[in-house]
C-alpha cells in the first residue's frame, strides 16, 4: 500500500487536485484533496501533468514522473 499527501502554498485554499495530461499508474489513484494511494499495478515509468487548483479559480501545474518497481504486494 502506498500513500503520500501532496502540498500546496500560496492560492487560496482549499485546494483541488487533478491530472489533466498524461498517464497515471495503474493500480495507484489521485483524491481531489490531494493523497496518491492504493497499490500500484504495473511497473514503468509514468509522466503525467499535476494540477493543483484554488478555490479562486487560480492554478498550477507540475510535469512530473513516477517510477515503479515491481514485484507488487498487497498486505
Amino acid at each position: 500500500q502506498y500513500t503520500q499527501l501532496l502540498t500546496a502554498q500560496g492560492g487560496r485554499p482549499p485546494y483541488q487536485w487533478t491530472i489533466p495530461l498524461g498517464t497515471f499508474p495503474p493500480g495507484l489513484s489521485l483524491s481531489a484533496t490531494g493523497v496518491i494511494s492504493n497499490v500500484p499495478t504495473t511497473a514503468g515509468s509514468y509522466d503525467f501533468t499535476l494540477r493543483a487548483g484554488d478555490s479562486a479559480g487560480g492554478f498550477v501545474e507540475r510535469e512530473c514522473r513516477i517510477r515503479i518497481n515491481g514485484p507488487f504486494r498487497v498486505q
